[in-house]
């Protein structure tokens, strides 16, 4: 048995539950749900902040957004990780001072530059478009996923000759807008009245080229020291809430994303779920800890390595947390359409169980969800009981000791890694009375 390799497949704007094997009825992914099932699915993945950039940030840093810093999207640096606030290595500079050869293909939304410890490179920043014209090199359109897939199978084809480990990422544009999938996906969703067809057409092309690569993989000569990675950067939520962004909210659309580690039948042992909440800044402590590569102890994410050998660590933690910037948007505060407020922006901090969802807004409108009475979060129960016009609180028991016990987590959760705002947020709604937020009168109709 040799060190182990890793390939990271890794999607956009990827909510959860729009794959098969996490319990979409309609969605069509044989290919992630076969590999789901021959490795193990973590049913409690989220993201650290529902946004690519700073996502991916604490994704190869293993650090939430407050210690690196990059809490937006980058469209012109040349290299935001170099220019990060904590300048712990990467993942990448990990790996490669374990003696790994590191590949990335696709989309990476932290710069134009290559960045350190990734040898081969063939990225794009963002906003690059699902489809390769012929002006970019080719000889006809093509969808994008499927050149990546070509690239990354050269690269594979390639490490065959070579006894080195290595690490290669294939960052897929899709299925984040603009929807567009070739038409053999459409296919599945086309005149069955299943909302948002263009998204999930987009899962299930990534669905097929992924399927492409797994195949490629299981013929690999290291097929048995191969780890695959599938996972997300955050979800979509369609603008559901009527939010500005259909990201950057606590909602479970948003910081809920897949991810299964399979393949490396050497080091992963498979078939089986875990239902402990994970984040993605686990993934570097997981990779360094697979690859024998250093990873101090003051990196924020926590090794799953014990969940794929079988094993399940006695102190896991119990809640997942989540920071975020909500965008200036208007926000229904009533069952009246007119009753509209712009608010925002505001700084939140979230902390989740299996139970209950508490988030806490620097701009007071805090909010709490019974994930098990209410797992849509259409019921905001901070502060209930109380009066409103719906009566829709009249028979909610009081929440305030449910509030309590969140904030206390969160107080511990944000203290551990130095989350500032974290603990601010956590400590004023411990000392202050547990109230809905009072958005104030309504604006004055003019003619």
């Amino acid at each position: 048995m040799g060190k182990p390799s890793f390939v990271l497949i890794f999607s956009d704007q990827q909510r959860w539950d729009s794959l098969g094997c996490y319990g979409n009825v309609f969605t069509h992914t044989p290919h992630l749900d076969r590999f789901a099932k021959a490795g193990v699915r973590f049913d409690a993945c989220v993201t650290p902040w529902p946004l690519c950039t700073p996502a991916r940030a604490s994704l190869w840093t293993g650090l939430y957004p407050h210690a690196h810093g990059i809490t937006g999207n980058v469209y012109d640096a040349r290299d935001a990780l170099a220019e990060r606030r904590e300048p712990s290595p990467t993942l990448f500079e990990r790996l490669a001072s374990a003696g790994y050869r590191n590949g990335y293909v696709g989309k990476w939304h932290l710069g134009s530059e290559r960045p350190q410890g990734i040898d081969d490179w063939d990225s794009f920043n963002s906003l690059g478009g699902h489809w390769v014209d012929a002006d970019e090199g080719g000889t006809e359109t093509v969808y994008r996923p499927e050149a990546e897939i070509d690239k990354a199978l050269a690269f594979l084809r390639a490490s065959e000759a070579d006894s080195a480990p290595f690490s290669l990422t294939i960052s897929l544009y899709p299925p984040h807008d603009p929807f567009t999938a070739p038409p053999e996906a459409f296919a599945h969703y086309r005149g069955k009245g299943i909302p948002f067809a263009g998204y999930y057409a987009a899962v299930t092309a990534v669905d097929s080229v992924v399927g492409r690569l797994l195949d490629a993989i299981e013929n690999h000569p290291r097929r048995d020291d191969i780890v695959v990675l599938y996972f997300s950067d955050h979800g979509e939520s369609f603008f559901y809430r009527c939010h500005i962004s259909h990201k950057r909210t606590c909602h479970e659309e948003a910081i809920r994303v897949p991810l299964i580690i399979g393949g490396g039948r050497n080091h992963v042992s498979g078939e089986h779920t875990v239902a402990m909440p994970v984040n993605l800044v686990d993934v570097t402590p997981t990779l360094c800890d697979l690859a024998g590569a250093p990873c101090e102890p003051g990196i924020h994410g926590r090794s799953l390595a014990p969940w794929l050998r079988g094993r399940s660590p006695a102190d896991w933690r119990t809640d997942s947390y989540v920071q975020n910037i909500r965008p200036r948007a208007q926000e229904i505060i009533s069952l009246d359409p007119l009753d509209v407020r712009v608010v925002g922006p505001f700084a939140e901090r979230c902390i989740r169980t299996s139970e209950w969802k508490l988030v806490l807004s620097d701009g007071g409108a805090h909010a709490l969800y019974d994930l098990v009475a209410d797992p849509e979060e259409e019921l905001d129960l901070y502060g209930a009981p109380r009066a409103d016009e719906h009566n829709r609180y009249r028979n909610i028991p009081d929440t305030s000791d449910v509030v309590r016990g969140l904030a206390q987590r969160l107080v511990e959760r944000a203290a551990a890694i130095g989350d500032d705002l974290g603990v601010r947020l956590a400590e004023k709604a411990l000392s202050a009375p547990i109230a809905a937020h009072d958005w104030g009168p309504a604006p004055a109709e003019t003619e």
